[in-house]
């Protein structure tokens, strides 16, 4: 299998790793079944971290709003029958539907999967961790668990 940056798309001998989610067994069972799939491994080469980095804050922050907007939906679909005619479960179940649609908006539009061992981007007038820093971190992170 190849090793492929998921953002210039050319294949790499070392970078991150992207971890494997449910989105994406999902995009690659789709694949698989259509007769598509690559098989590739999906990395981050050191080149890209900036730029994965801009891709996943942004897909973050759609991806919050999209969620406030489902949660107003789906409360507004179950409240407004409340007050009219009383309990629908039939309201309630709309609700859920058209809020799961919502929410797979943003995910078919900018999903960035999340990668091993990058971080989000720093906040303004915050100097960038090193790579050494976020590897302390975690491995102080993990000491914490095993107490």
């Amino acid at each position: 299998m190849a090793k492929v940056c998921i953002i210039c798309e050319k294949e790499v001998s070392a970078g991150h790793a992207v971890m494997e989610d449910p989105i994406l067994g999902t995009m690659r069972a789709i694949k698989r079944a259509t007769r598509t799939a690559k098989n590739n491994t999906l990395m981050v080469c050191s080149s890209c971290v900036g730029e994965y980095q801009k891709k996943r804050a942004a897909f973050e922050r759609t991806f919050a709003t999209y969620l406030v907007i489902a949660a107003v939906f789906v409360i507004a679909l179950v409240a407004f029958p409340l007050f009219t005619t009383g309990f629908s479960i039939g309201s309630l179940v709309l609700g859920l539907v058209f809020g799961a649609f919502i929410l797979v908006i943003p995910v078919l539009s900018s999903y960035s999967p999340r990668v091993e061992g990058i971080g989000p981007l720093p906040a303004k007038g915050e100097p960038a961790a090193s790579a050494k820093e976020v590897k302390k971190g975690r491995e102080g992170a993990k000491k914490g668990k095993r107490k």
